[in-house]
């Protein structure tokens, strides 16, 4: 987790440069986008699985 850290922290830097009015070490951001990006993961795992709790597995065996 250490690396991925410090790999968010220096693209942080890297977009804070090119865009000049954007503070690169904003916690407030950093963490709204963290959160943004667990919810979008979340969303992501959940539909999926959701919709496969509601197949019975012996219709999906005998359709294969």
């Amino acid at each position: 987790m250490g690396i991925r850290a410090a790999a968010g922290y220096g693209l942080n830097r890297l977009v804070g440069s090119t865009v000049p009015l954007m503070v690169a070490t904003d916690p407030l951001a950093l963490a709204a986008t963290a959160a943004a990006l667990s919810i979008v993961a979340l969303m992501a795992c959940l539909v999926p699985a959701w919709r496969a709790t509601r197949v019975n597995p012996l219709e999906v065996i005998r359709a294969e």
